[in-house]
């Protein structure tokens, strides 16, 4: 599947993940298999950089699912933003391609207190982008974080409960 390349780099930029295998149709695009990287840890833990799931929905319904799971798990809803804002004009802009941003300032604050870079990947944030007929929802595991940046137990068992809470709105928002 082929996405924005804007899209790829705000992940990238989040978890220092090189990616390989550019291909391009428009100009702008990266193949996404090249950027979900399956990750195998030195604890023999196995999971994906990125949590991704196909909405049944189309792009419009998809978005107001994803807020109506965002609110419903307990986080309060600050933004939706194109995937593209501040890199085109809005005439330019793609519809199709948007950014949501959430937060439980509880969990934020325990966050914070543990450790004051986790700051840099908050708020939580899905991508959905819209190819053709398929719509997808898609976040980085919060896993990654844990082993690449995060190896406190104490934040490391955050970013298990993060997994699971970022699994269960994009499962949420799939019913």
């Amino acid at each position: 599947m082929k996405i924005n390349i804007l899209v790829m780099v705000l992940f990238l930029l989040q978890m220092f993940v090189p990616v390989t295998g550019l291909a391009s149709t428009t100009g702008h695009t990266v193949d996404i298999q090249a950027a979900t990287q399956h990750v195998s840890t030195q604890q023999g833990e196995s999971y994906d950089t990125f949590i991704i799931a196909e909405s049944p929905y189309g792009f419009a319904e998809t978005v107001k699912q994803l807020k109506l799971a965002i609110v419903a798990n307990n986080f309060r809803f600050i933004r939706e933003q194109t995937v593209d804002y501040g890199f085109v004009s809005e005439a330019m802009s793609s519809d199709n391609e948007v950014i949501l941003y959430f937060c439980n300032f509880a969990l934020l604050d325990e966050a914070l207190q543990l450790e004051k870079r986790v700051g840099v990947f908050l708020p939580c944030r899905i991508t959905i982008i819209q190819e053709g007929d398929t719509v997808k929802m898609i976040a980085l595991n919060p896993k990654r974080l844990k082993e690449a940046l995060f190896p406190s137990l104490a934040l490391g068992r955050m970013c298990e409960t993060m997994h699971d809470v970022y699994q269960h709105v994009l499962d949420e928002a799939a019913l």
